[in-house]
């Protein structure tokens, strides 16, 4: 199984970062300036999300920084060429950059493709992790135990973390969202949703894994602090070392995505009710993912 890491130890690639950041019309400063996305600190990589899509993966390599992005994040949206041409069944194409988006300098055209693969769901907890202050990471994976061979690796894959102050202690509190809609959280009354088994191995991986997830994440809040990402009132600047904070081994659920009707329906009452009938996780409940201000 291999181990849970976070955090950059390559002092060159946070050098050559900050260099980039020193010309306004970079494309890092560009990224750093751009609320609209999420900036998380991986193993030696960043990773750069928009509407719940990761834009690009960005690592340092014999001196340079090098950016991957998914194709199909790149066909240019503002190609006035919208049709192509066959000749007896042979496509006559323009020469293929041409078709693309070819610097990260034009974020608004990669965003402006990436658009047409928005998913409710994953744009929420997106929503929720550029509005909402002190969430430190998304899409955190545990692998589980080893399987049987040539079978395919499983993980447990928790939304966002958030460093929060509970008692005048610091915490890493892990959350877990779902669209209303989501089959997971909607079971009858008396059965029990498959969101509590997921929840329920959230906390078994949390205790398996504490020790390096703290030693991780004290790593990722320097790594903010030297690049510059924190802002003054941020709690990570408030991290030293991995007695700085501990793990709340206990998940929320977030749900999203129902309007004012369905929030006070009988359907909507009947499924939170259900849900807490089978575990002891908080729960939070807010319609429309812009308005997690707070996780409260």
């Amino acid at each position: 199984m291999s181990k849970f890491e976070r955090g950059i130890k390559s002092f060159s690639f946070i050098d050559a970062l900050n260099d980039l950041r020193k010309d306004p019309n970079s494309y890092w400063s560009k990224i750093v300036q751009d609320k609209d996305l999420f900036i998380a600190i991986r193993k030696e990589r960043i990773h750069v999300y928009f509407q719940g899509n990761r834009l690009c993966e960005l690592t340092y390599k014999n001196g340079n920084i090098v950016g991957e992005t998914m194709y199909k994040f790149l066909l240019n949206p503002a190609l006035l060429q919208k049709n192509f041409t066959f000749i007896n069944g042979k496509c006559i194409s323009p020469a293929p950059l041409n078709l693309l988006t070819t610097s990260y300098t034009d974020l608004h055209l990669i965003k402006s493709a990436m658009s047409v693969y928005y998913g409710e769901e994953k744009n929420g907890v997106h929503e929720i992790s550029i509005s909402v202050a002190n969430i430190l990471d998304v899409e955190i994976a545990f692998e589980k135990d080893p399987l049987p061979p040539k079978t395919r690796k499983s993980t447990d894959r928790i939304d966002f973390l958030r460093l929060e102050k509970q008692n005048d202690q610091l915490k890493l509190v892990f959350y877990e969202a779902k669209l209303f809609t989501n089959k997971e959280i909607r079971k009858p009354k008396g059965v029990q949703p498959p969101v509590i088994d997921q929840l329920h191995d959230y906390i078994k991986a949390l205790k398996k894994h504490e020790p390096v997830i703290l030693d991780s994440y004290v790593l990722v809040c320097k790594n903010l602090q030297d690049l510059g990402l924190l802002k003054s009132k941020d709690l990570a600047n408030s991290v030293f070392n991995k007695h700085s904070f501990n793990i709340d081994p206990i998940p929320r659920l977030v749900i999203f995505g129902f309007d004012e009707d369905q929030r006070t329906g009988k359907i909507h009452t009947e499924h939170l009710e259900n849900i807490r009938s089978f575990t002891n996780c908080p729960i939070i409940a807010k319609g429309n993912p812009k308005n997690f201000k707070s996780l409260s």
